[in-house]
């Protein structure tokens, strides 16, 4: 019988939290159920360089998917794992695996993860690779991260749509919000609009722009010039309806 059936049936009863980091590790392998499950159970622990080298060597023997491995190293969170972290990231594999690649990573190091994270977003990967390594840069949640993004988007690393979402994550102040939304380029005004829609939609707590913002909104929209997606006019011209616009 294969050894790790063979220690998944001993040990079936067994509370993850009694279960060393290795353990939880071969298990989350193994059945790809309980990956989120045994995930919250290692960040609970402390990080632990040998679960982490058994998910590096999982990772290149082919027995964990990109995904997981970069979810779990983060979790397991020792810094051993940076490296393959960065790996994953950079490797192009999916979605899914260059932001959990990303979270790791700043999970790993902290702050000292930004300036590769930052790297990676202005660098010639993939959109998939760049739009990843935000997640990580979020997380760490440095103050020149608004501008970071900001910066990126204009020299066409993010589009406006994943530019929006992450920059009204910062929930840029009216200052910020009028530069755009007042700008003489189109592109400006469109971002501006873009960040407005997404503060407005996202249910993560932040400050809604204010009147003022809602009235240069209004001016914007009525710019037969500035086009946008059918469905953020009809958001945005609700919104500057209900703030009395």
């Amino acid at each position: 019988m294969h050894r790790s059936l063979r220690l998944g049936r001993c040990r079936k009863n067994l509370p993850l939290s009694d279960m060393a980091s290795t353990t939880l590790i071969d298990d989350a392998i193994h059945d790809r159920r309980s990956w989120k499950k045994i995930g919250a159970e290692l960040d609970a622990l402390t990080p632990d360089p040998g679960g982490a080298q058994l998910l590096m060597d999982a990772y290149r023997n082919g027995s964990c998917q990109p995904w997981m491995a970069a979810f779990l190293l983060g979790c397991v969170g020792d810094p051993i794992g940076y490296e393959t972290a960065l790996e994953i990231l950079l490797s192009d594999a999916g979605s899914s695996s260059a932001s959990y690649a990303s979270v790791a990573m700043a999970k790993m190091r902290g702050d000292a993860a930004y300036p590769d994270l930052r790297n990676v977003l202005m660098g010639d990967g993939s959109r998939k690779v760049r739009q990843g390594a935000v997640y990580g840069m979020e997380k760490l949640q440095q103050p020149q991260l608004l501008d970071d993004l900001y910066v990126a988007h204009r020299n066409q690393k993010l589009s406006r749509q994943s530019a929006s979402w992450h920059i009204a994550y910062c929930n840029p102040s009216d200052q910020w919000l009028t530069e755009r939304l007042t700008s003489d380029e189109l592109d400006e005004q469109k971002l501006g609009c873009a960040v407005v829609d997404a503060m407005v939609r996202s249910n993560t707590p932040m400050d809604d722009p204010g009147y003022a913002i809602s009235i240069l909104v209004q001016s914007c929209l009525s710019d037969t010039e500035l086009t946008m997606m059918a469905s953020r006019r009809k958001s945005l011209l609700e919104w500057t309806e209900l703030m009395g616009g």
